[in-house]
């Protein structure tokens, strides 16, 4: 295997394995630091894409945004090779390495024991994650009120593209493969739609048969009440959809979204990952 730097030319090779926002800032000579890991295998020849890294440099700090090795070269030293190299190119003494994700799979549990044991120690989380289940919703203050918006699976594919660049604009987390992502739950995720543009929208991803992250709030001019109407619609469609205990993590995206998660859910648990490494 080896390290090339990711660039526009080569940008496809890798999408699958960065974020949207991250590929953007590729896109827009932003300032990132974007390392792939290439196979030794060849196809077509062609050397094959196994994995990346995406740092965003802050003082003496560096965020890894993104961070994802294929399934298929786990095991191999892959992770390492990538920040090794990472810390080689970019660390100085006393440079920190930050990493926030969710733990809500398998796949989760199994980079948190690759950090630990690479050196990274957990450290207490810079945000808060609300987790609620299906169930705490009929406590909450969403609970049968009539919303409005209309869902994902209604909405024209042409809408899709516009709201996910528009959303970026703002600093939303979009899902991976943005609004078109296999994972999105379409009959949750509601947007309200307003001729050729989606006003307000909240983005329910399926992690699993009992697991719903809310990985997207959105609304345009910080426009509170058209995201609790999305909100609202969301949590009946939920309640009618899911029955039994179903966990919904909630990922807060911007001051707004934090002040409607403690506001609408006030008994949620907070649940997050962080870790650092100190070169």
């Amino acid at each position: 295997m080896k390290i090339t730097p990711i660039t526009k030319e080569n940008l496809d090779m890798f999408q699958g394995f960065i974020t949207d926002i991250d590929a953007q800032l590729i896109q827009e000579d932003m300032e990132i630091l974007p390392l792939g890991l290439v196979a030794d295998d060849l196809q077509e020849g062609k050397n094959l894409a196994a994995g990346a890294i995406c740092l965003r440099p802050d003082d003496y700090e560096l965020k890894i945004t993104s961070f994802y090795v294929s399934k298929d070269y786990r095991g191999k030293g892959g992770g390492k090779f990538l920040l090794d190299e990472a810390k080689r190119l970019f660390g100085n003494e006393g440079m920190e390495f930050d990493i926030e994700f969710l733990i809500y799979g398998k796949e989760e549990e199994g980079l948190a024991l690759f950090l630990e044991k690479y050196g990274f120690a957990y450290a207490d989380p810079e945000y808060e994650v609300a987790c609620v289940t299906v169930a705490d919703l009929e406590k909450t203050k969403l609970y049968d009120k009539p919303g409005k918006g209309e869902k994902f699976s209604n909405i024209p594919e042409k809408l899709f593209n516009i709201s996910q660049s528009e959303a970026a604009k703002n600093g939303a987390i979009l899902p991976v493969d943005g609004l078109k992502s296999e994972r999105i739950e379409k009959d949750i995720s509601v947007g309200i739609v307003n001729g050729d543009i989606i006003e307000a929208f909240v983005v329910f991803e399926k992690l699993s048969d009992k697991v719903l992250l809310l990985s997207s709030f959105y609304t345009k001019d910080d426009n509170s009440i058209a995201l609790l109407h999305v909100l609202e619609k969301s949590a009946n469609l939920i309640l009618d959809k899911y029955s039994g205990v179903a966990r919904i993590l909630i990922q807060p995206v911007n001051d707004i979204g934090i002040k409607l998660t403690e506001s609408v859910f006030e008994d949620a648990n907070i649940i997050s990952c962080r870790y650092s490494y100190f070169v």
